[in-house]
């Protein structure tokens, strides 16, 4: 990440400016921006409307990071899209503009804006990639954002208080733009968010309520889409937008791999709960451990799969599970940059954490199965990176049961 968009800027005006051909509903924060992207796109998808949505990271495929009418892009268009921007890099090279300076990041978020421009959509559901202010996607106006919230994450870049990161994510709000903030107010990350809003003379709303991180996320996509049928969006009925098009059906399209991801694997005769859930800080998996407290198998013991991006904080991620977890596994993600599975067990072992260490996935299932074959359920954590391999082990190659659907009256998104 470099401390400037002005390669963006640069690449957006050799490409025909693509970002300008739709309008924008920009979503930051520090948990949950994935889901809320997923249930907005849903929901105008399903109301008719042309609708595309950039997400990162991935789990499996580059193609998950581009969604155009609900299904993600062709890599044939992809790889098509990549090769246009780096040729307009190159030529950036030759001419020593600000896009010689073009990041991986740039150059794939670049990308979706040129397919989504040429895929004709008039709207794009758009998730930053790390804060706001500075990121790829900050080139694009985004007519409605949201922030979710609000935790210490990549202090390294983003700043070491809740303010100082408020600060970066609250810079997508643009002039006169529509914010949905589900950071609380009164809380030390609220006020900056409040200020930007009125520097931009952007509306703010907050959606303030104390429920789970799957009802909020439906609540925030709900406020959204509230407000693009007051400003005269329609579906292809002539019908209003509105929070309505959270039915059901509509949420449990949106299922995301490793977000609260249920899968009943089979061990021997007995199904065995598996949770795969790529939080990576200490809110997040906090947020994850309450939501799935309504969850059957809550109260056996849980066995946790986990690994940890070096630039995370170990102690606050094993500090939620100390008290939860029966025991914890700590696997290695190879040439990802990551804590070694050995300096995790050291700090499990100052916090008093019963753990194990198996540098390999597979034979690290098979130990947790047999911890839990006859009681118990596990949980894979701590990073996206761990969720694929997992997935893989398990030979499954299709989504879990619908989380969404199990935990959330549709009828009552909030």
């Amino acid at each position: 990440m470099v401390p400037t968009l002005a390669p963006m800027h640069d690449l957006m005006a050799r490409l025909g400016d693509p970002h300008r051909a739709f309008s924008v509903v920009h979503v930051t924060g520090t948990k949950g921006k994935g889901s809320v992207c997923a249930l907005v796109e849903a929901a105008l998808h399903a109301a008719g409307i042309s609708v595309g949505r950039y997400a990162s990271p991935h789990v499996h495929s580059m193609c998950e990071r581009v969604s155009i009418r609900g299904h993600n892009v062709d890599e044939s268009l992809l790889a098509e899209a990549l090769e246009q921007v780096l040729d307009a890099r190159d030529e950036a090279c030759r001419a020593g503009t600000p896009a010689k300076d073009t990041t991986w990041f740039d150059a794939m978020t670049a990308a979706a804006f040129v397919l989504f421009a040429q895929a004709g959509l008039a709207w794009a559901v758009v998730e930053v990639g790390l804060g706001g202010r500075l990121d790829s996607t900050n080139v694009a106006d985004g007519n409605v954002c949201v922030i979710t919230n609000i935790a210490l994450e990549h202090t390294e870049v983003l700043g070491d208080s809740l303010a100082q990161i408020a600060r970066e994510k609250a810079g997508i709000i643009k002039s006169g733009s529509f914010v949905v903030s589900g950071v609380p107010q009164g809380s030390e990350a609220y006020a900056p968010i409040l200020a930007s809003a009125q520097e931009k003379h952007a509306i703010l709303v907050t959606v303030d309520l104390q429920i789970g991180v799957t009802r909020k996320n439906a609540a925030l996509a709900g406020a959204v889409l509230d407000h693009l049928g007051e400003c005269g969006l329609k579906d292809a009925d002539g019908k209003l937008v509105a929070r309505g098009l959270l039915t059901s059906k509509t949420v449990q399209s949106t299922r995301l791999p490793g977000r609260i991801e249920i899968i009943d694997a089979q061990v021997g005769v007995r199904p065995v709960t598996v949770v795969l859930d790529g939080a990576h800080v200490d809110i997040a998996l906090r947020a994850v451990l309450e939501e799935l407290a309504e969850a059957p198998f809550a109260d056996q013991p849980m066995v946790v799969l986990f690994a940890l991006g070096r630039d995370k904080n170990p102690q606050n991620m094993l500090g939620v599970l100390r008290e939860r977890a029966e025991l914890v596994i700590f696997v290695s993600l190879g040439n990802q940059n990551c804590w070694e599975p050995e300096e995790l067990s050291a700090v499990a072992g100052e916090l008093g954490i019963s753990s194990s260490i198996d540098k390999n996935i597979e034979s690290a299932l098979d130990i947790s199965f047999g911890l839990i074959r006859e009681r118990g359920w596990m949980l894979a954590t701590g990073s996206l990176h761990l969720i694929a391999p997992v997935r893989e082990a398990l030979g499954r190659n299709a989504f879990g049961k619908p989380v969404l659907e199990t935990f959330l009256n549709h009828d009552d998104v909030g």
